[in-house]
């Protein structure tokens, strides 16, 4: 961008994902701009912010968790179901066997 100058303070904060990037206003610019630029903060103009947690309100923070919370929900009654259903294939599987047993041996004491 012409008349900003892009400062790289190449500190990154260990405990966000923030980067912090300043541009300094260079003399190129009009007093117009100067001025409205300057009156942000006395020495940075923007400060480049990579954490969307950060620009959240508190609603839309707690649409979030509870978005979260509800997706885990869902995938723990999925799994849930998933355990419940082999379990009952595998007692019907044990019945269906249980009951051929019987047949073939009923099978076997009517032939004799």
């Amino acid at each position: 961008m012409a008349g900003i100058e892009k400062i790289e303070n190449g500190v990154d904060n260990p405990y966000t994902t923030k980067r912090l990037t300043n541009y300094k206003l260079n003399e190129q610019l009009s007093p117009q701009i100067k001025a409205s630029a300057s009156s942000l903060t006395p020495s940075t103009v923007v400060r480049e912010q990579y954490c969307l947690w950060g620009r959240l309100n508190r609603l839309e923070k707690k649409l979030v968790i509870i978005i979260a919370l509800q997706s885990l929900l869902i995938l723990v009654l999925v799994i849930l179901m998933n355990t419940l259903k082999r379990a009952c294939t595998e007692d019907i599987r044990g019945t269906n066997h249980l009951l051929d047993s019987i047949l073939d041996q009923e099978s076997h004491d009517s032939v004799r």
